[in-house]
């Protein structure tokens, strides 16, 4: 039966707007889970069978049922998918050791993968412990409880206006207002490190850029973009200075069209979507280039002879029939948006057919700083593909995430 802890658990899930349904009576595990896990803990074992569904609004994140860990094959992400993807690339006997002592008991497809389990090895001295994966090095994982009840109550405590480094992505909603929050109490060194990057002496940021190979679907048009709209509008809420949208759009006569200012709102980012780009009186005459969203304004950041706190850009390229995508987030404002921003570069991800990404650090130009006399390809001044060059022509500035190093 399952727990009250756990029971307190799904309440506030369900608070916090997950969709959480109990079965009517408990669904035992398939054999073949049973034969591999013998050893699962009775307050995992109660809880998985106790559940039809679990799952974070958007489905995205979702707690695996009993239902789940009998699917094998699947084109949906399986129970057992970050050991499929690692056999895949390298068939070790140490990759199904790993997996033989953990089992996954929650997947996320939200921003990049990762996943909890529950160490199922009862000679192991952390045995019944939870513990955190992330791509791609799904195996090196974080302890995030010392056991499956404890992780109940950090998720009480979540709903409760709690903070838990290694929890709030998976279990807030990336557009919670209480996921734009800073750390309520930053260590003094990560409170001196937020000092510094706030000074254009040691400005830098964290980009993430996703290039599609050939173009399919256009991002730019309004019933595309407005997928990608929530956690980007997550982002630009969590940033300090307002934000404004810059397109560049031309006519047959290669006259750029006039938008007039656009702040950030739907408003604005329908009137960009849709104004010349689907009037059927201009089909066939209107060319997309690009729209830059800044924040503070470009204007103002040049002004202040720095870099802005966050930008955005879309564009495409015709003769290469690509499109682009990049978000930079200078670093003293990042720990801010981080999840929003992840989200958000893996819903590009998602809706671009094939394409390849990135996600590195570096200053706004490639030399000297934005603002300044000597600065070489600043992010305003280039486009995606040429990100992306950078990016791969400089493997050390690569990081896993927005949110991870």
């Amino acid at each position: 039966m399952i727990s009250d802890r756990a029971r307190a658990a799904l309440d506030a899930l369900a608070a916090m707007g997950w969709s959480v349904q109990l079965s009517a009576e408990p669904r035992p595990l398939p054999p073949q889970i049973d034969r591999r896990y013998p050893a699962i803990p009775t307050p995992v074992r109660a809880f998985v069978e106790s559940l039809e569904l679990c799952t974070r609004r958007g489905e995205q994140v979702w707690f695996l049922v009993s239902a789940d860990y009998a699917i094998e094959g699947s084109d949906e992400t399986a129970w057992n998918e970050w050991e499929r993807i690692e056999s895949e690339a390298d068939a070790a006997p140490e990759i199904v050791a790993f997996w033989d002592k953990h089992l996954p008991i929650l997947n996320s497809v939200a921003g990049d993968y990762a996943y909890l389990a529950v160490c199922v090895d009862p000679a192991s001295p952390t045995y019944g412990t939870v513990v955190r994966g992330d791509a791609p090095d799904f195996r090196e994982t974080t302890m995030v409880s010392r056991s499956f009840e404890k992780l109940c109550e950090q998720i009480v405590q979540l709903q409760q206006g709690g903070r838990s480094e290694n929890l709030d992505d998976l279990f807030l909603d990336s557009h919670d207002e209480r996921n734009l929050a800073s750390n309520p109490s930053p260590r003094f060194f990560e409170r001196l490190a937020v000092r510094f990057r706030a000074l254009p002496l040691f400005e830098r940021y964290r980009i993430g850029v996703v290039v599609e190979e050939r173009l399919s679907r256009p991002l730019w048009l309004w019933e595309n973009w407005s997928t990608i709209l929530p956690p980007l509008e997550a982002v630009t809420k969590g940033i300090g200075a307002p934000a404004t949208i810059r397109p560049r759009q031309a006519g047959d006569r290669d006259n750029w069209l006039r938008f007039g200012t656009l702040p950030w709102n739907e408003a604005s980012n329908r009137t960009w979507t849709t104004k010349y780009l689907a009037d059927p009186t201009l089909v066939g005459k209107v060319h997309f280039f690009a729209t830059e969203i800044w924040a503070p304004s470009r204007a103002t950041s040049f002004e202040a002879r720095r870099g802005p706190e966050f930008f955005c850009l879309l564009d495409r390229d015709e003769v290469a029939d690509t499109q682009g995508f990049v978000l930079a987030l200078r670093k003293d404002v990042l720990r801010r948006v981080d999840v929003a921003a992840d989200e958000t570069i893996y819903s590009v991800r998602e809706f671009f057919e094939k394409s390849s990404y990135a996600v590195f650090e570096r200053s706004w130009g490639e030399r000297g700083r934005f603002g300044s006399t000597v600065v070489f390809s600043g992010l305003d001044r280039t486009d995606s593909t040429a990100v992306l060059s950078w990016a791969k022509a400089n493997p050390r500035a690569h990081v896993r995430s927005f949110r991870w190093r």
